[in-house]
């Protein structure tokens, strides 16, 4: 038991799952998390994508052993935080007031001076100056011997453990919100609704128990085309009525049920069609095509032209056409 306990009171171990989780959320930033396996493939061969994938680098901070890693990590500052934290409260409440060899050799500053005169005074003496430039000693006589002790900041001794208590709650959230929480994304478009949500990498879906309705959608564009606001009316329907409706931004979500529902982009519904104008090398018009994606098209003289994908808010700069 005794092992078991020091092993998770361990600084060694703090500092090995620090640097793990450490390097854990480079790769998590080098490799884009949660993308379609489409992108993927342009970026990585085949091999390397199935032997990312059985590692869970793709979705590295809802894998299992992304989560051990805070298990492990909170269970060890609590483990640390119970080892210690008795002791100093010991040493705030009842500390030693008087100095003999022992504590004399385990104090890292230490000075030694005489000073000629009457006991009393001299401990009246100091008792004064410390009072005025640190804080005001305790005076205790000991066979003969006066003691003064004073100790300012006792306050902080505690601060490590608030830091830790901190850690402990975000990390706690964190493992929750990976066993019990989902995240995902949807489309609705106007006038229609979801009751399903596709997780984060579509693996899944989840039954809300309700249903979500857009009832309109806004935007707001900059004069140059860059999208300055947009918008969307929401409504919640359960049981065949609107039980709630809200106006939702980026950052002013709806909530209901302990779900929460994010503005997180937009774009075109559907098979939308883009027009395209096709210039000649001198510059001069040539003629206009429409496509869809995925649709391909003929151009005289030029070749063939083929709509991969769309996007309305293209990195927040406006609409752009993968061809």
């Amino acid at each position: 038991m005794d092992k078991v306990w020091n092993f998770f009171t361990s600084l060694k171990l703090a500092i090995f799952v620090i640097i793990i989780l450490a390097v854990a959320s480079i790769v998590g930033t080098i490799i884009e998390q949660n993308q379609p396996i489409e992108k993927y493939r342009q970026i990585y061969t085949d091999g390397a994508i199935r032997f990312f994938d059985k590692l869970s680098l793709f979705d590295m901070y809802h894998s299992w052993w992304f989560l051990l890693l805070l298990v492990l990590f909170t269970v060890n500052l609590i483990c640390c935080t119970l080892d210690r934290l008795p002791r100093v409260i010991r040493v705030v409440r009842n500390p030693k007031t008087t100095l003999d060899g022992n504590l004399e050799k385990s104090l890292g500053l230490v000075d030694r001076w005489k000073k000629k005169g009457n006991l009393s005074e001299l401990g009246e003496t100091y008792r004064e100056a410390m009072g005025g430039g640190f804080a005001r000693p305790r005076v205790t006589e000991d066979n003969g011997t006066l003691h003064l002790y004073a100790e300012k900041g006792v306050v902080s001794r505690f601060g490590v453990y608030v830091t830790h208590l901190s850690i402990i709650v975000i990390f706690i959230g964190a493992i929750i919100g990976n066993v019990f929480g989902f995240k995902g994304f949807a489309n609705i478009v106007e006038g229609q609704s979801v009751r399903t949500i596709p997780t984060r990498g579509g693996t899944n879906h989840v039954d809300l128990g309700f249903s979500v309705r857009c009832n309109r959608f806004w935007v707001d564009l900059y004069p140059s085309g860059q999208p300055k606001e947009y918008s969307s009316d929401l409504s919640v329907i359960e049981n065949g009525r609107e039980v709630m409706r809200k106006k939702i931004e980026v950052n002013d979500p709806l909530q209901y049920k302990g779900v929460w529902f994010y503005q997180s982009s937009y774009g075109p519904a559907g098979a939308s069609t883009v027009t395209l104008a096709v210039n000649s090398p001198d510059g001069s018009r040539g003629q206009t095509i429409s496509l869809s994606p995925g649709q391909k098209k003929e151009i005289p003289e030029y070749g063939r032209i083929s709509a991969v994908d769309y996007n309305a808010n293209f990195q927040g700069l406006g609409p752009a056409l993968l061809v």
